[in-house]
């Protein structure tokens, strides 16, 4: 496993600074998180940085001005239940794992401060805030070494942990599957910012008609065998569309900035999107 993290990183270095960011070595290049003041949207400038409760209640656009910090604080929670040990090209914990290396690099590249937890019901390991590389590259291994089956990802312990280990206002990746609905981040949001990555493999979402199957719940270890015909495939990923949608939902009414990311895609071109808008 150390020499897969330690390609990884290498790889993902190359892409980061070279291939896809040329410039811009951090993903999180921009406004720092301590708010100043609220002004007059100018035309022209990024409207995403409008302030839409403000602005309705002011009646004209108005954006939130952020101080300039010289150090991020970025904060990656690794969200390994049983389910994220599946993938038909790739496993969704590898997939997880490229993703945490873009942030990781990106991060100490802009000589900012990453660090990086294992949740499920509670914090099973993490790297304590550093700046340097050789940490990002043992927080990859530790996520391609834990071993998620029979683990369940506990959504209602997670602010209390994360409020145990993360004192300090910062950047926080929530990252996982997302099979499961986590309660509202409102409050986590108000006190860092909470930034969601749904990893997810293309399967999960449009199942193959495979008759007779026998099956183990990864979380629970629980076995199920059933018929997946015709109708069982519709009616499990019109549930799962649902659910997605009260996800989504969710995460916009408590302003938490997501994206989706599947295992056959390239994660730095998704991330590379959300942060810089191209």
């Amino acid at each position: 496993m150390k020499n897969k993290a330690k390609n990884l990183i290498i790889r993902t270095k190359r892409a980061v600074f070279n291939e896809y960011l040329a410039n811009h070595p951090s993903l999180f290049d921009g406004d720092g998180l301590d708010f100043s003041e609220l002004r007059e949207y100018v035309p022209g400038e990024d409207a995403k940085k409008i302030d839409h409760i403000i602005s309705a209640k002011k009646q004209k656009p108005y954006v939130k001005v952020y101080k300039s910090e010289r150090e991020l604080n970025i904060v990656v929670f690794s969200l390994l239940g049983g389910s994220i040990y599946f993938g038909t090209k790739e496993q969704k914990q590898e997939t997880l794992a490229k993703i945490v290396s873009v942030i990781g690099v990106s991060t100490v590249g802009y000589q900012d401060r990453f660090s990086s937890y294992i949740y499920t019901n509670r914090v099973k390991s993490f790297i304590k805030p550093s700046k340097k590389l050789s940490f990002v590259t043992k927080a990859i291994e530790e996520i391609l070494e834990f071993y998620p089956v029979g683990e369940s990802v506990d959504f209602s312990n997670l602010e209390k942990e994360i409020n145990r280990y993360v004192k300090k206002r910062a950047l926080i990746f929530l990252v996982g599957d997302f099979l499961t609905l986590p309660p509202s981040l409102k409050k986590l949001n108000t006190k860092h910012e909470i930034i969601v990555i749904i990893v997810r493999d293309r399967f999960e979402e449009s199942l193959a008609e495979l008759s007779y199957i026998h099956l183990t719940d990864a979380n629970n270890l629980k076995s199920l065998s059933l018929d997946l015909d015709k109708t069982t495939k519709q009616r499990y990923e019109k549930l799962l569309k649902e659910q997605d949608h009260t996800l989504y939902e969710n995460l916009k009414r408590d302003r938490v900035r997501f994206t989706k990311i599947y295992s056959d895609e390239n994660p730095i071109k998704n991330l590379k999107k959300l942060f810089l808008g191209r």
